[in-house]
């Protein structure tokens, strides 16, 4: 059995502390909002961490906490786990995934639900506030045991401009040649793709072979944001059909970050997309 001094084991913990990298303090703000909604529940968790314009995805995007606080905290155990987390170079932006699984309070017989979450997080007063969140629905637990995987940007990226020409190369791309063909183009290696009720796609490589949207479906950025240091960012986009732009057909959540050789553009780290009820 390992063990140290009390005071020595004291002392450590205040240095840790105290030099605890940015990335660190996302995983832990993240494993707190999870560990206040086991204890409490959703509607209380979700409300204590929302900036007043989060987005979540209820299929399409919408203000999150208008949308917590006018409705009952459901009847459901929504517990979840960082797997992986990555923050900007100014260390006050950042990117939270992982698996989540659904238990139902009412009905402690019904299977559960096993989920896909992703999350961005910013700093507000100097404290990580939740300000997008959306998930896709799998029937079986996917990575709930893998390692936790931190990282975090050492350099300035392109900035906004950079970031949304990416979006608009993307969109170019999709419209033309299809989904796929647009994740293959701009992706990071290192790539998260989430669809329900699919296994999440982790990696460049898990992509050969899926089948995304074809060609012809068009992309409109609903809102976005991205770090100081402009090396990390997010869009929401409308996904719809050149004739139809009122009929949107799903909603993506879209994660930039700096790559190349030199970081002078953005490839995509992660994408997930929901798809809208048909009519």
């Amino acid at each position: 059995m390992r063990s140290v001094p009390a005071m020595l084991a004291a002392t450590l913990t205040t240095t840790v502390l105290a030099q605890e990298p940015p990335v660190a303090s996302l995983a832990a703000a993240e494993f707190a909002f999870s560990a206040h909604s086991v204890a409490t529940d959703m509607k209380q968790a979700f409300l204590a961490v929302m900036t007043n314009d989060a987005v979540l995805f209820r299929p399409g995007p919408v203000n999150g906490r208008e949308l917590m606080a006018a409705r009952p905290a459901p009847p459901i155990e929504l517990n979840w786990r960082p797997a992986f987390v990555h923050v900007a170079a100014s260390g006050d932006f950042g990117v939270s995934t992982g698996p989540a699984r659904i238990l139902f309070k009412a009905d402690p017989k019904r299977a559960p639900v096993f989920t896909h979450f992703l999350s961005i997080w910013e700093k507000v007063g100097g404290v990580w506030k939740l300000t997008v969140d959306v998930g896709i629905d799998h029937p079986e637990p996917h990575f709930a045991d893998g390692w936790l995987e931190l990282s975090q940007s050492s350099d300035k990226g392109p900035g906004r401009e950079a970031m949304l020409a990416a979006e608009r190369a993307f969109n170019a791309k999709a419209a033309a040649g299809g989904y796929a063909a647009a994740l293959q183009t701009h992706a990071d290696a290192n790539i998260r793709v989430y669809r329900t009720p699919r296994k999440p796609m982790i990696g460049k490589t898990a992509l050969v072979g899926q089948s995304f949207h074809s060609a012809g479906v068009q992309g409109e950025v609903l809102s976005h944001g991205i770090a100081p240091s402009g090396d990390l960012g997010f869009a929401v986009v409308k996904l719809f059909v050149a004739d139809k732009p009122e009929a949107p057909v799903a909603h993506a959540l879209r994660v930039w970050r700096a790559g190349g050789e030199k970081g002078e553009t953005f490839l995509l780290l992660a994408d997930l997309v929901v798809e809208m009820p048909a009519k």
